[in-house]
């Protein structure tokens, strides 16, 4: 987010900036399933403001891709089954979320699924609801990309209290870059 914000220094800077934006983007997302959320808003904000936003998807998408694509080809199955246990690993209710926190009033194991079905539908409606608006700042694709987070990790089986401090810092950008466009320069 804050390589985006300098996106509008004169050639080459502007450019530079772009593109560690991009592969920094890209290197969260091969490392940390979170960022899936919140590269959609970025690549909504740069297509709100005529920002070479199809360029931004191929660096951080080919940046993710390159360090992730070895470990798919290796073995497929393995690497897909890892990415579903990121869904279905931890089997307790535990942590900085709603189910744990009823959990000390009524049983919740037996609305857990439920808790899984509606943790999926509503950061998938939250994502294309957030898809569909004017990305106007880079700060305001941080917070909607924040508050998303916030979601799935409120409705989740188990919530360590650092998956909540990424969603803070993700927000504590939002909050530095609120009036900040990604003004890409036409030679980006």
């Amino acid at each position: 987010f804050v390589a985006l914000a300098f996106t509008s220094l004169p050639h080459p800077r502007g450019r530079i900036a772009f593109v560690v934006s991009a592969v920094a983007l890209g290197w969260a997302l091969a490392f940390k399933q979170f960022a899936l959320l919140v590269w959609p808003l970025v690549l909504r904000h740069l297509a709100t403001v005529q920002a070479p936003w199809r360029r931004y998807l191929a660096i951080s998408g080919g940046v993710a891709a390159a360090m992730t694509l070895p470990f798919l080809l290796w073995s497929p199955g393995a690497f897909l089954s890892q990415q579903l246990q990121a869904l279905t690993f931890h089997d307790q209710v535990w942590g900085a979320n709603l189910p744990n926190t009823l959990a000390q009033w009524w049983p919740v194991e037996g609305v857990v699924g439920a808790f899984f079905a509606l943790e999926l539908l509503a950061t998938a409606a939250l994502v294309a609801l957030a898809l569909r608006a004017r990305v106007a700042t880079i700060g305001s694709a941080a917070l909607i990309g924040a508050a998303i987070l916030v979601v799935p990790l409120l409705l989740a089986k188990w919530t360590t209290q650092s998956y909540l401090v990424y969603a803070a810092t993700v927000a504590a950008a939002g909050l530095v870059l609120i009036d900040a466009p990604a003004e890409v320069t036409s030679d980006a």
